[in-house]
């Protein structure tokens, strides 16, 4: 049975945590930022499931197909990471940040709920592709209960959607962590770069329709 990473259950717990600290000094959103510091954790749950389905469907993956697509470059920029010890430390505290990252923009975004829901839905439509396209990611190889969560990479999405709707003072630093993110995805060997090349048109997709469902926003006090 696929189980969601240790370090990347910490974080989102710790994201969860900020959530609710936000709520204690936001009178005013209070309540939808405790909705959001339930939703966190809970989103992991969903996650560990949709992709346990997803395993249980599709026992054959596509692995070979996208390793031939990207001339091999995710297995050698994986391989690669092995032998950098350090390199693949930072690497692997990167890829599980993002929980952390997400609840950190959410409590600074102007367009909160608009965010969440982006994300949510980028969460909720992938496990389609995973279906129609299962494959595990170089680290994978070989392990019949990994998940198969290639592509889109998911990750590479939240944090596009994470620079696209954060606050204009952190949105270097979410831009950065988003570059940053592509690169780890690759060091740990979780994805392909066919992959990341993907996730930018349904990326793209998903604002578009986030943009259309959720009303505007009310602005945030300064």
């Amino acid at each position: 049975m696929y189980v969601i990473p240790v370090g990347f259950s910490y974080w989102a717990f710790a994201g969860s945590a900020l959530l609710s600290f936000a709520a204690l000094r936001e009178s005013a959103s209070r309540r939808e930022l405790l909705l959001l510091a339930c939703l966190l954790p809970a989103s992991l749950i969903l996650m560990a499931a949709g992709n346990h389905a997803v395993v249980l469907l599709r026992p054959r993956t596509i692995d070979g197909e996208l390793m031939r697509l990207d001339h091999g470059t995710g297995m050698a920029i994986y391989r690669w990471t092995l032998t950098h010890p350090y390199f693949k430390l930072g690497m692997g505290l990167v890829y599980c940040w993002l929980p952390f990252v997400v609840a950190s923009v959410l409590v600074t975004s102007p367009e909160r709920m608009r965010c969440a829901q982006a994300l949510a839905v980028a969460g909720a439509v992938a496990p389609l592709f995973y279906l129609a396209l299962p494959a595990v990611g170089p680290a994978h190889i070989g392990d019949p209960s990994a998940a198969r969560n290639c592509v889109p990479s998911l990750h590479l999405s939240w944090v596009m959607l994470l620079a696209r709707y954060s606050h204009p003072r952190v949105r270097h630093a979410a831009v950065a962590f988003a570059l940053l993110t592509a690169a780890a995805t690759l060091a740990t060997g979780e994805h392909y770069v066919a992959d990341l090349v993907v996730a930018v048109p349904y990326t793209l997709t998903i604002v578009q329709i986030a943009n259309k469902v959720s009303p505007a926003e009310r602005p945030m006090r300064q």
